[in-house]
């Protein structure tokens, strides 16, 4: 069964580096956004499995994102891919319910993330 992305990001060359390895691993990108509000719109549109997120986006941050998403799409997995990779900020994405984090720096960290919460018996 083909699991269905969203990638949103404002930097256009990222969203394409996250879309060739979303696509390298099998998975089908449904679409991208380049905020926070767009990104709630296209999720509220596609219900998507998995949305991959950057912590600082303009209009809405990934954190406030989440916060309506699960409103109404609480199914829907959520995955922080950013610049920020500190403990710190880990702790608090994850407190605030997005399901995984992975840092902007390690592609193989974000392949990761995506199988255990696209793939979680390990089905990739």
């Amino acid at each position: 069964m083909s699991r269905r992305v969203l990638i949103v990001d404002p930097n256009d060359a990222i969203r394409a580096r996250i879309r060739s390895l979303i696509e390298k691993g099998g998975w089908e990108v449904l679409g991208e956004a380049a905020d926070g509000q767009e990104c709630i719109d296209k999720v509220n549109l596609f219900a998507p499995d998995l949305v991959i997120l950057d912590l600082n986006m303009p209009v809405k941050n990934a954190i406030q994102a989440a916060a309506e998403i699960r409103k109404t799409q609480p199914a829907t997995k959520l995955l922080v891919f950013t610049i920020h990779d500190s403990p710190v900020i880990r702790d608090e994405v994850l407190r605030a319910g997005i399901d995984g984090f992975a840092a902007k720096s390690s592609a193989d960290q974000l392949l990761a993330e995506i199988a255990r919460l696209l793939d979680p018996h390990g089905a990739s």
